[in-house]
């Protein structure tokens, strides 16, 4: 639980809830960060939650490299590949992509910080 009350965390969700707020609620628009802020978040909030679920269920505290890489491969493919052939509001971008690997980075950093 640790993980979740951690700057490498709590950053990125309060990004997304202020920009979702600012967004949806009171109708502004940041044309960069609504393109590509909800990618980033979406990979920067996906591993610390999917390391949280992978110590409660199976005892494990880390995911290396190759499980990273992996997992974000999926996610371009099903964020950047299937749901926008399927679904008119989802739309593929190379800088989504971009965004998601920044996001995936951002994960990196701060879990070989706290390693250290």
């Amino acid at each position: 639980m640790k993980t979740l009350l951690k700057f490498s965390y709590i950053f990125p969700l309060f990004l997304f809830i202020v920009h979702q707020v600012s967004q949806k609620i009171l109708g502004l628009e940041f044309l960069f960060f609504d393109f590509y802020l909800d990618p980033f978040c979406l990979t920067a909030l996906f591993f610390p939650l999917l390391k949280l679920e992978r110590k409660i269920l199976f005892g494990q505290d880390k995911l290396n490299l190759l499980e990273l890489l992996l997992i974000f491969m999926v996610l371009v493919i099903v964020f950047e590949g299937i749901l926008p052939f399927y679904f008119k509001q989802f739309v593929s971008d190379f800088w989504d992509v971009v965004a998601m690997a920044l996001g995936t980075i951002w994960f990196v950093i701060f879990e070989k910080k706290q390693q250290a």
